[in-house]
């Protein structure tokens, strides 16, 4: 079965209270978050797969919310949160993901709200004891959602740590609470895999992300090697989940080769997402942006590099993608700007805005495609 059975499956063990179990065996796969809010929606509705699409609806609908007060804060003018929210919102990967009950819509929902909070904190340059314990939560719920989240919580830390913020006391005990929070998650890690590691699954998707795999084979072969039956076995057994270390001195390994597959994976998955024209906005309203704003961004994009490691999957790539919509945001209003010396306000304007709804169409088209698809 797929991810979604078994984040529903866990979730439902774990409000029963039999714990993070699937099949009866102790289950180091998936990180633990996302099972337990399914779990407190299916105490309401009894249906543990509905209840995690419903968890990734509602995170898509707040996502959208944040998108808009986060545009706000890089580019000041509602006109352009607005064309923030209709880029978001009309994302296909965003919409997909929101409809499929992966982990990724209630990530993402996280992210940019974490990422919101510490904006806000920079520019009061100061921290209370309310955004203090929100932050560390946050930096926690992100772990718990995805291990990665993790590192985005460092990266966040770092920004509020080299800023002019007062109570600098009070800034350095949120990784004290955040590591105390997710502690637990740690320790049954240790007892049930056998290694102090930060996710159960980095061995598993590693293995999965060679080049001979199911996941990166172009066809799949009904004489796949026993190998990447990895996920099974780790079902069966936690203690085949040997870690990072473990993986690195196998000879089986390959993470070299399999970088560059991958970074061609990822072009094509952004070149598909949002065109070329939708790129070369990108990119201009990069050039443009504010020097802080672009280290800020481009730091929260650094942890995707890790996915290189193992393998790039659309709807993972997609956590990021509201980075890339505000960097698009930015370019639309400098080709506004630039376009204003040559032509009348209001034809400006009209480009702007057909560049806008070519852009949400472009992007849209996948979830169009399975509309019209359902419909015939």
């Amino acid at each position: 079965m797929n991810d979604p059975h078994e984040y529903a499956h866990l979730g439902k063990s774990l409000w029963i209270g039999d714990g993070l179990r699937y099949n009866n065996v102790p289950d180091v796969v998936l990180s633990p978050g996302f099972p337990i809010v399914i779990g407190a929606v299916n105490k309401i509705i009894d249906n543990p797969e509905w209840s995690g699409k419903i968890i990734c609806m509602v995170s898509f609908l707040f996502s959208v919310l944040l998108m808009y007060n986060i545009s706000l804060s890089f580019l000041f003018e509602k006109k352009y949160a607005i064309v923030s929210v209709l880029l978001f919102a009309t994302n296909s990967n965003y919409l997909i993901n929101a409809t499929n009950g992966y982990s990724e819509s209630l990530f993402t929902l996280a992210f940019i709200a974490i990422a919101f909070i510490t904006l806000n904190i920079r520019r009061q340059n100061g921290l209370s004891l309310l955004q203090a314990v929100i932050f560390s939560a946050l930096w926690a719920i992100l772990y718990y959602i995805r291990a990665e989240g993790l590192i985005i919580g460092i990266i966040l830390f770092f920004w509020l740590a080299i800023g002019t913020l007062h109570n600098k006391i009070l800034l350095w005990l949120t990784p004290v609470v955040c590591a105390i929070l997710i502690l637990p998650y740690l320790f049954f890690l240790r007892s049930y895999s056998g290694h102090w590691q930060l996710s159960g699954k980095t061995y598993l998707n590693l293995v999965m992300g060679e080049l001979n795999s199911p996941y990166q084979k172009v066809k799949q072969d009904e004489n796949t090697d026993e190998r990447y039956s990895i996920t099974h076995q780790t079902h069966v057994n936690p203690a085949k989940s040997l870690g990072f270390g473990k993986y690195w001195d196998q000879p089986e390994n390959d993470i070299a080769q399999r970088i560059t597959f991958n970074l061609i994976k990822w072009g094509k998955i952004y070149w598909l997402t949002y065109s070329v024209v939708g790129i070369a906005v990108w990119f201009w309203g990069f050039y443009k942006f504010n020097k802080t704003n672009i280290l800020f961004l481009l730091s929260l994009f650094l942890p995707a590099g890790v996915y290189l490691m193992f393998f790039i999957l659309p709807r993972t790539i997609a956590i990021y993608h509201w980075i890339g919509i505000i960097f698009m945001i930015s370019g639309l209003k400098n080709m506004k700007l630039y376009f204003e010396s040559y032509f009348q306000q209001k034809n400006v304007d009209n480009l702007m805005w057909v560049s806008v709804f070519l852009i949400s169409l472009y992007q849209s088209r996948s979830v169009i495609k399975i509309i019209y698809s359902q419909l015939i």
